[in-house]
């Protein structure tokens, strides 16, 4: 296993339909489909080097922390309006 070998594996997927998979599920899809034995912390770093804008998009689009605070914000600025 090469770490290049690994760089294209996620390159490919990151430009086909896994773009909005998470580093876990790809990490999967890798050891599945291209049958590369690799720690998911790599996978994770290559993610963040093939696709640095993507990742933070996913992050935004899925954290569930994200959606709560959004919620709370908006909770709050419908409270202040009133008052």
């Amino acid at each position: 296993m090469d770490i290049d070998d690994v760089r294209e594996a996620v390159e490919e997927e990151m430009n086909g339909p896994g773009s909005l998979l998470g580093y876990r599920a790809l990490h999967q899809k890798i050891r599945e489909v291209h049958g590369l034995s690799v720690p998911r912390n790599l996978v994770y770093a290559m993610m963040t080097e093939v696709n640095p804008q993507g990742l933070i998009i996913y992050i935004i689009l899925f954290s569930s922390k994200f959606f709560i605070t959004l919620f709370i914000m908006y909770v709050l600025c419908k409270l202040f309006i009133i008052l």
